[in-house]
């Protein structure tokens, strides 16, 4: 099928039919075998979702592919084979399939965050900073943005903005264990010591397995003699 001898755009095949019943004859306005094709990739998307949940993120991404074949604007899928790819370190590939499900579907924030996370592999913390503001500004109390965001502006130099991300996420999840972790790791670079004590120790009331804030509480006690 080529995109291009439509006449319908993408973006609005893709939110009309995802909107929609699975019952074909609910789709108003669409022709049959866009329907029929934009089904068959449903199947195979979700084959790709299962192999994914047992950890086969090849055969993943092989019924991803499948998928793309059949209906190549399907948004979630290219997300989904993004994410695969992250999963077996293609951060590159990831972030080329994340570009195509944010071309697809403009509003879908976890595509936005997925890229955003693909690029603070590759150190490209300016542009994480970027795909994670998008995410924000798409949902706003995502949690997880927040806090990816600090990590990034914290590499970035921009402390005052990292603590501010920081704050934000404990703001909207205040048993977030990693967030007072890694708030206290940035109180630590900035020498306030007291400080990252009570965060790390946050960090271990809230969930006494975690290991690494037990290890920055004995560093911080080696650092402070």
């Amino acid at each position: 099928m080529k995109i291009k001898s439509l006449l319908f755009s993408s973006f609005f095949i893709f939110k009309f039919l995802t909107a929609q019943t699975t019952d074909s004859t609910k789709f108003y306005g669409i022709p049959q075998n866009i329907v029929d094709s934009y089904n068959q990739a449903v199947t195979f998307k979700n084959e790709g979702d299962v192999k994914y949940k047992a950890k086969d993120y090849r055969a993943a991404i092989v019924s991803y592919n499948n998928s793309i074949d059949i209906f190549p604007i399907y948004a979630q899928t290219y997300n989904n084979r993004g994410v695969a790819k992250f999963e077996l370190q293609d951060y590159e590939g990831a972030i080329l399939d994340y570009n195509f499900a944010i071309k697809y579907n403009p509003e879908s924030s976890d595509a936005y965050f997925n890229r955003g996370t693909a690029k603070a592999k590759l150190n490209n913390n300016q542009g994480a900073v970027a795909d994670f503001s998008k995410t924000i500004e798409i949902s706003p109390n995502d949690t997880d943005a927040y806090y990816n965001r600090g990590i990034a502006k914290a590499k970035l130099k921009d402390y005052t903005g990292a603590f501010a991300d920081y704050n934000s996420a404990i703001k909207l999840f205040s048993r977030y264990s990693q967030v007072y972790n890694q708030r206290g790791k940035l109180k630590v670079q900035l020498l306030d010591y007291e400080g990252a004590l009570l965060d790390f120790k946050k960090a271990i009331e809230i969930d006494p397995t975690f290991m690494e804030a037990y290890q920055n509480v004995g560093l911080l006690k080696v650092k402070t003699k």
